[in-house]
């Protein structure tokens, strides 16, 4: 593979003020691109032999080194394709070149950059566990190169963390690091050994709270025989609504009637939501029995736009279903996503497919979905009793 790179200034484009811009010209395989280091420099200041600026452009000294650490980059990036024999497109140098950490050896500054560079595509709370994480790494260990994520200092963390933290939550961090470090590693920033090939995160099930189908019951009694007061109540329509359809917060909270569509089916029409999940962008479908439609209050006039319901912020929606738990008998610790759980879980109970459920839920892995198949008591006593007969 043929690669030649050169400094120049661009002749076939004049900035306002006159001044022309120092580009970076690559050539692979005679395929030829520039790319902007968005240096200004006079015709007259530019030295073309030495691709340099000269002295009488007043800011010569910072150009010269700007223009020396872009050369420096772009030669380091040639190099290290070359040294592992993988071969260099245009697109692939483009990414590099302008990858601010390309060449750092900071952990934490990869880290930041890439949260940066997508917190448009990530959901907010994917953001907020990433630098919740990042500050309790920074915690830990106040600096850190990637020379310094070896297999001793993951053990070490993991130590660290399990003094304080639960298995399944010091696995989070580790599965932090690891997503990282194998994203420096497909971006070519990080190239020594990944210290994750022999450093395994065994994930341990934790206990899901879910509602049984009695103690739905008991919720819906509260509601219906008028016992709460308005919020309380408001916040047990929602929550009783994702009981029925499985939705996270998130989706409840964006929720709107366009999104519940009708489709006809066993001749009559039947309502069905049709979202892509906030979480995972995975589009559902997910039909809504006749009691889950029955909390929904159309409004006059009607507005497509508007939401399905009104969400409380999550603090005090949890605060709301620790007390209605409470009043209903329920001795549980009950949060939003006890919801999710307890849709699936009691899907099963009722004998519903896990293939039908997964698709609900917006699971992309059956596995997923089959950590909720773990067979109640009340299922174990009901199939006991066929020994009996």
């Amino acid at each position: 593979m043929n690669i030649y790179t050169k400094i120049l200034l661009r002749s076939d484009w004049k900035n306002k003020d006159g001044s022309k811009t120092v580009n970076l010209r690559i050539t692979i395989n005679r395929k030829v691109a520039y790319f902007s280091l968005k240096i200004k420099v006079a015709q007259n200041c530019w030295n073309e032999k030495n691709a340099t600026v000269l002295k009488r452009d007043h800011q010569f000294f910072q150009k010269n080194n700007l223009i020396r650490k872009y050369k420096v980059k772009a030669e380091s990036i040639v190099y290290d394709y070359t040294l592992q024999g993988k071969s260099l497109s245009v697109s692939e140098f483009k990414q590099q070149f302008y990858n601010n950490t390309y060449g750092t050896n900071s952990f934490y500054e990869f880290i930041e950059s890439d949260i940066k560079k997508s917190a448009k595509t990530l959901a907010k709370e994917t953001l907020k566990g990433y630098k919740s994480q990042l500050n309790k790494l920074k915690s830990f260990k106040s600096e850190l190169n990637f020379t310094d994520v070896d297999f001793s200092f993951i053990r070490s963390y993991e130590v660290e963390m399990l003094q304080i933290n639960n298995r399944n939550t010091v696995n989070k961090s580790l599965t932090f690091i690891k997503t990282f470090i194998n994203k420096a590693i497909d971006q070519n920033v990080f190239k020594g050994k990944n210290p994750f090939d022999k450093y395994s995160i065994s994930r341990v099930q934790g206990k899901r709270d879910y509602l049984t189908i009695n103690e739905v019951e008991k919720l819906e009694n509260l509601l219906f025989n008028d016992q709460l007061k308005a919020n309380k109540k408001r916040v047990l329509k929602y929550f009783l609504f994702c009981c029925y359809t499985g939705l996270r917060y998130t989706d409840i909270k964006l929720l709107k009637f366009k999104d519940i569509q009708t489709e006809y089916y066993n001749n009559k029409d039947s309502k069905i939501i049709k979202i892509d999940m906030h979480k995972t962008k995975k589009p559902v479908s997910i039909p809504i029995l006749s009691f889950a439609e029955s909390l929904i209050s159309y409004p006059e006039p009607f507005i497509n736009e508007m939401t399905v319901f009104n969400v409380m912020s999550s603090q005090p929606t949890n605060r709301y279903l620790k007390e209605i738990a409470k009043q209903a008998g329920i001795n549980k610790h009950v949060s939003f996503h006890v919801a999710r759980h307890t849709f699936a879980t009691n899907s099963i109970e009722y004998g519903i497919p896990i293939e039908v459920i997964s698709q609900i839920l917006g699971h992309s892995d059956l596995k997923t979905t089959q950590i909720y198949a773990k067979v109640s008591n009340k299922v174990k006593f009901e199939q006991m009793q066929k020994i009996m007969k």
